[in-house]
């Protein structure tokens, strides 16, 4: 096992000799959970060393970032040491995660983050981010689509799978982040027009298909960016009133795919359009 962060060392030297009184210990827990929310989780669970009330109060925090920085820079950084960290963390705490945000080479430790993906999905976790460090290569698990509680999602660079029979969407998603997600074949479908509440949604540089059809009828912001469809439609948005939209695959054989965007597009009072849009 391995150290996440040393103690600090002013503040050690202070508490042995005790020259200097610790009035921060005497704060109630909410507010040293404010102070700890500030800061990075590898410091936040160094603290625990500072003194017996400072003690596990980390494991409190309804917020994680599980990024690479998570471990001291060297050979301990390598993405299995990283994912027996955060298992160790997210095993050691009884309260729930509201937010996280995991991010690796995520396919090197590919159990482990699925293990970790399980926690939280059974901690009731409301806000997740996963991000693979190479486009494609880790598939999310199917322990992703049993989230009921899940409200913002965040995917950057992971595989998402065809939902388990029976998955009907998330029920309480409201936002969804779609960044260099690979897809297979109707996932994305099923999972926008599923998600009942779905309110916000950015898909940019995504892979797995040409075609790109949105129907949501909750649906009020959409951002798109990406150079590989050849058709981008929105089918059923009447609520959309905010959109910004970057295409530059629209070249002059494909303007008669433009339609089907600008169509529904027309109740939008906000939109941005960039790059080169059409030429």
């Amino acid at each position: 096992m391995m150290e996440l962060c040393p103690q600090n060392s002013a503040t050690a030297t202070a508490n042995a000799g005790g020259g200097l009184e610790d009035h921060l210990s005497d704060l109630p827990q909410h507010l040293l959970l404010s102070i700890l929310s500030l800061l990075p989780t590898r410091e936040a669970v160094a603290t625990s060393s500072l003194s017996r009330r400072w003690r596990n109060a980390w494991s409190s925090l309804p917020s994680l970032d599980l990024g690479t920085e998570l471990v001291k820079a060297g050979a301990s950084s390598a993405p299995k040491a990283w994912a027996e960290v955060v298992l160790r963390l997210l095993s050691f705490r009884d309260a729930p995660v509201l937010r996280c945000r995991i991010s690796n080479a995520l396919e090197k430790c590919r159990h482990d983050v699925d293990r970790a993906i399980g926690i939280l999905v059974d901690r009731g976790v409301r806000d997740l981010g996963v991000g693979s460090l190479r486009v494609g290569a880790y598939r999310l698990p199917s322990s992703l689509f049993r989230c009921d509680s899940i409200r913002v999602l965040e995917l950057r660079g992971c595989l998402l799978g065809l939902p388990p029979q029976g998955f009907d969407g998330f029920p309480r998603l409201e936002t969804l982040r779609l960044v260099e997600a690979t897809f297979d074949g109707g996932t994305f479908d099923r999972l926008v027009r599923g998600s009942s509440v779905l309110e916000n949604l950015v898909v940019d540089g995504c892979f797995g298909f040409k075609k790109l059809v949105v129907s949501s009828p909750t649906l009020r912001s959409f951002d798109v960016a990406c150079n590989t469809w050849e058709i981008l439609e929105i089918e059923h948005a009447p609520r959309l009133s905010q959109s910004s939209v970057s295409l530059s695959f629209l070249n002059p054989k494909h303007t008669s795919d433009l339609r089907p965007l600008l169509q529904g597009l027309v109740r939008v009072g906000r939109l941005s359009l960039q790059d080169d849009f059409v030429w």
